[in-house]
């Protein structure tokens, strides 16, 4: 392999000035060496004809302790000859060199730092080194990154290759004095050169995204460990008695259609008898085979009226084996304007009428049994001009957090945080003047549809899930800036808040 005429470090800065493709940085780099302590007359450069790599050689008896001490100068040497665009370094060499312990680290560092395909070390000694301590495993930690092919000849004390891979042979690197002729004594001793990995960042990066997974990984493990629903086997709605409240329109007209068709048994509730009537009757005559017909009672959660009677209409006339809370009002509006007879109103629906619901089904529902929540992202986040929805969310929330501590363990209650969803509910907020707004927030019009949303829910339950966030990655991110970075969070509300519809600020 031929190369250039060995030249200087100082030389070859002074040509790279002339060409003018060096930048100031390069020659800083050469005056740091000096101020290291490492003349850089003592620092030759080659160049091969064939693949126009460099090959960068330490020699003459001069001492790299000092160069190497001096890490933070030698950095910027090395971010010098990086800067360079057209330098690539193939090989580098290290020529009657004496090399102590301490200085082994700073070798480790620089070599990793130049990034070169092989390393060269002739005719150097080892003070305070003995034979497989420091420089041993210093070329073999070398050698298993595979950082560089490292190849050790002509000193007294080691005399063995540390690398034997099969692959391309290695470079002819010439001796000092034989420029242009190779060292046959030096190639015959030296291993075969490996190339240096071009994917090895790919590797590192993927490691990166492989920790967080295998520890989530784990922690699913160990859920495995604790008591719990997730314990319990699966969940099937077929011949289950699953009592539905606002099972008239959007979700829980949705949830009633997949869970018929699940083979449940479905008591459908809400406040309009009629679009009840109409539901069962389009359940039969689906074609499902159910053998199960739904039943249907007017049913105000604010105002509830012999619940017990309920559960005369199950399969066996004592057991509600789910009950599915889906009822629900929203509002719009900014807090100072919206009437405290709103927020009452809201909070009666959301909250109180659940709660009232559950605490007198409860006893019939069975400790494998499951009572599904449909709550909301906004009972996590709030969010601007939905103050009294959010509150009756968040209650909610904290209510069915607490029963878990003190029911039975065993008893699966699912709470939904749902995002927005295409089911006409934002039509019917409540404005400050307690009335429909009328129409559907655009938000409201591009979220999940409730026949996709009722399937993940149902799911979700079989599942045996106690969780279960319904939105886009997005809109969880929420959920996390919350906790992460108030301020952040809260200052991204505010400018959502300039541009609702329903707020009064100017920018």
């Amino acid at each position: 392999m031929a190369h250039t005429p060995m030249k200087s470090l100082v030389a070859l800065a002074t040509e790279k000035l002339l060409l003018k493709t060096s930048g100031n940085t390069f020659l800083e780099g050469v005056a740091f060496m000096y101020s290291a302590g490492l003349s850089p007359d003592r620092v030759s450069v080659m160049r091969t004809q064939e693949d126009k790599k460099y090959i960068l050689m330490f020699h003459s008896k001069c001492d790299i302790r000092p160069f190497a001490a001096n890490y933070a100068s030698f950095d910027r040497v090395l971010r010098g000859l990086v800067h360079i665009r057209a330098w690539h370094l193939k090989s580098i060499e290290f020529v009657d060199i004496d090399f102590r312990s301490k200085d082994m680290p700073h070798l480790e560092r620089t070599i990793d730092k130049l990034g070169v395909d092989l390393v060269v070390l002739r005719n150097c000694t080892y003070h305070g080194i003995q034979p497989g301590e420091e420089s041993q495993k210093l070329l073999n930690a070398l050698n298993r990154k595979k950082q560089a092919v490292v190849c050790e000849y002509g000193d007294t004390r080691l005399k063995h290759r540390l690398c034997r891979r099969p692959t391309a042979p290695a470079p002819d690197v010439p001796a000092l004095g034989q420029q242009n002729v190779p060292d046959d004594d030096a190639v015959s001793m030296m291993a075969p050169a490996a190339p240096r990995p071009q994917n090895h960042r790919a590797r590192r990066n993927i490691q990166w995204i492989l920790l967080p997974a295998g520890l989530y990984a784990i922690s699913k493990l160990a859920q495995k460990l604790v008591p719990g629903p997730h314990n319990q086997p699966r969940l099937s709605f077929r011949d289950k008695t699953v009592l539905i409240t606002g099972a008239s329109t959007g979700l829980g007209r949705a949830l009633a259609t997949e869970l018929y068709a699940r083979g449940a048994k479905l008591i459908l509730t809400a406040r309009s008898i009629d679009k009840l009537r109409e539901l069962a009757e389009e359940l039969k005559a689906s074609g499902v085979q159910n053998k199960h017909e739904p039943a249907y009672r007017y049913l105000d959660i604010c105002e509830p009226t012999d619940l017990e009677k309920l559960v005369e209409l199950s399969i066996d006339g004592k057991t509600i084996d789910v009950l599915i809370n889906n009822a629900g009002l929203s509002n719009r509006g900014p807090i100072t304007d919206t009437p405290i007879k709103v927020q009452r109103q809201i909070m009666e629906v959301n909250y109180f009428g659940h709660i009232t619901v559950t605490k007198a089904l409860l006893p019939f529902i069975p400790d494998e049994g499951c009572i599904i929540v449909t709550s909301s992202l906004q009972g996590r986040v709030a969010v601007p001009y939905r103050s009294a929805y959010s509150a009756s969310k968040h209650a909610l929330q904290g209510f069915f957090d607490s029963m878990r501590g003190e029911e039975r363990h065993n008893l699966q209650i699912l709470i939904v945080s749902a995002g927005y969803m295409n089911t006409g509910f934002g039509a019917k907020a409540l404005d400050i003047n307690g009335q429909p707004v009328a129409k559907e927030d655009q938000d409201q019009a591009k979220g999940y549809s409730s026949e996709y949303s009722a399937k993940a829910i149902l799911d979700s339950a079989e599942r045996r899930d106690i969780e279960l966030i319904l939105a886009p990655f997005v809109h969880r991110t929420g959920i996390f800036l919350r906790w992460l970075w108030p301020t952040l969070f809260y200052r991204l509300m505010y400018k959502r808040s300039l541009r609702d519809e329903y707020g009064k600020k100017q920018q």
